[in-house]
């Protein structure tokens, strides 16, 4: 089997900024470059593969001398993988991967100064499981782990101050039931945990790891639309989470969004 489809885009631009307040230092160029491949291949009968990888870069100089301590470069790179099993008519398997990479690496450092620089970087993966039961009712459970890091940069020697690391877990599961064409509700339940660490260095030179903070919440969710017309759809969520914070007591979250589509 081959490749089923490749795509990929490439652009280039400059913006000028002119300001004709004298007084305004804000004049300025940018140069941005983005690409993307996105890939897709069928492994089988049952079996789909998605990768995409992109790069994304921004140039900003400041014309005034006033301004040009921000001139900066941003180099975005990002990965992700998508994989989509289903073999069964009646149960379906997701799972993504992601890796993201942004460094914001300034153009001059001035020496015995705080670095400005700076590195993020993100993994995360997603899981989603999805069973039909009948022609009106199905099941899922959905799952994401993501990891964070924030660090100063030292672009010239390729080298991470690291600040602050985050792990989060988000976990939700709904039970979906249609009453009839244009009616259904999907009762369910959500979980999310945040916890982050601080980084830091002794006077001897030895990095030190310390809990900075951590949230759990958790409670029940609702979610009913409605499609009276191909031109008409209502949707309506609800959650109520109580949520326990570092150093906290616990406290309540209460959300009803309402939503109207109107389609001309």
């Amino acid at each position: 089997m081959g490749l089923d489809s490749l795509q990929s885009y490439f652009s280039i631009n400059k913006f000028q900024y002119d300001t004709p307040d004298t007084i305004n230092f804000d004049d300025r160029d940018e140069l941005r470059i983005n690409t993307s491949v996105i890939a897709s291949r069928k492994l089988g009968s049952y079996l789909k593969l998605k990768a995409l990888a992109s790069v994304n870069l921004y140039h900003m100089v400041y014309i005034f001398g006033e301004r040009s301590a921000d001139n900066n470069w941003n180099r975005i790179f990002r990965l992700q993988t998508y994989l989509d099993y289903h073999p069964l008519r009646t149960l379906q398997i997701k799972q993504g991967f992601e890796v993201l990479a942004n460094y914001v690496d300034y153009d001059y450092e001035p020496p015995n100064t705080s670095v400005r620089s700076f590195v993020f970087r993100k993994f995360s993966t997603d899981d989603s499981i999805h069973v039909r039961l009948s022609n009106r009712s199905s099941f899922d459970i959905d799952y994401r782990l993501q990891l964070d890091e924030h660090g100063r940069l030292f672009w010239d020697n390729w080298t991470e101050q690291m600040l602050v690391t985050r792990k989060s877990h988000w976990f939700r599961i709904s039970y979906r039931y249609t009453l009839t064409p244009s009616v259904w509700f999907s009762p369910g339940f959500s979980l999310y945990r945040r916890d982050e660490w601080r980084h830091s260095t002794d006077p001897f030179g030895v990095m030190m790891k310390e809990k900075a903070s951590a949230l759990f919440s958790r409670g029940p969710a609702m979610r009913f639309f409605y499609v009276p017309s191909s031109k008409v759809r209502v949707q309506i969520s609800a959650t109520r989470l109580a949520v326990d914070a570092q150093n906290q007591n616990r406290y309540f979250i209460n959300n009803i969004d309402l939503q109207l589509y109107w389609y001309f």
